[in-house]
C-alpha cells in the first residue's frame, strides 16, 4: 500500500517530488510545440499535395495535338460530338414525319381501291 502512496505522490501537493507550477507549464509548452509541429506539418503537406494534383490535372489535360484546331482537340471533340447528336436528331425527327405521311398516302390509296 505505501509503494501505491509513493507512486502517486508526484500528484499532491507539499511532496518533494510533486508536480509544481514550472512542471506543468513546461510539460503544456511541450504539447503546444508538438501540436504547432503537427499543424505546420500537416499545412505544408497539404499545400504540397494540392501544387502535385493541380500539376498533374494540368498535365492529363492538355491538349493531345496543341497545334490542331487551335489547339482545342479534346474540348473540340466534345463539341463535335454535341453537334453531331443534334443533327442526328434533327434527321430522325424528319424522317418519322416522312415515314408518317407515307403511311397516310399509303393507307388512303388503300382504302380508295
Amino acid at each position: 500500500m505505501s509503494t501505491i502512496l509513493w507512486a502517486a505522490s508526484w500528484w499532491e501537493p507539499g511532496q518533494a517530488n510533486s508536480l509544481d507550477v514550472g512542471d506543468v507549464s513546461a510539460i503544456f509548452m511541450f504539447f503546444l510545440a508538438v501540436l504547432g509541429s503537427v499543424v505546420a506539418l500537416s499545412r505544408w503537406w497539404i499545400k504540397t499535395l494540392r501544387k502535385m494534383i493541380r500539376e498533374q490535372v494540368e498535365e492529363f489535360t492538355k491538349p493531345i495535338q496543341p497545334n490542331a484546331n487551335g489547339g482545342k482537340s479534346l474540348p473540340d471533340v466534345a463539341n463535335r460530338v454535341d453537334a453531331i447528336e443534334k443533327v442526328l436528331n434533327e434527321l430522325k425527327e424528319k424522317s418519322d414525319e416522312n415515314r408518317d405521311i407515307l403511311l397516310t398516302l399509303s393507307l388512303r390509296e388503300i382504302k380508295d381501291k
